[in-house]
């Protein structure tokens, strides 16, 4: 399959309703997973597949920061294109 294109990601991104809704499942997760009591003990690990040039890792360490739980992401990208903006 090839890789997209930058102007699909642009077209992706451009959902921002997307993004902000899974933030927010992302900090009930985080919330749900992990009581207060422990949340400077416990690291959450978390696989972004398919993170594109990365609004998902974003978000999530957004949830992870807004939450005050810990999180490990692991981004998968396999367009080398994409890779390069993932931050």
């Amino acid at each position: 399959m090839d890789n997209l294109e930058a102007q699909t990601y642009e077209t992706f991104e451009k959902d921002t309703v997307k993004y902000s809704q899974y933030q927010r499942a992302v900090c009930k997760a985080l919330m749900d997973r992990v009581p207060d009591e422990k949340a400077s003990s416990i690291t959450t690990v978390l696989m972004v597949v398919g993170a594109g040039r990365g609004p998902l890792v974003r978000a999530s360490l957004q949830a992870a920061e807004e939450t005050g739980r810990k999180l490990k992401v692991y981004a998968v990208e396999k367009n080398p294109n994409a890779v390069v903006t993932l931050h």
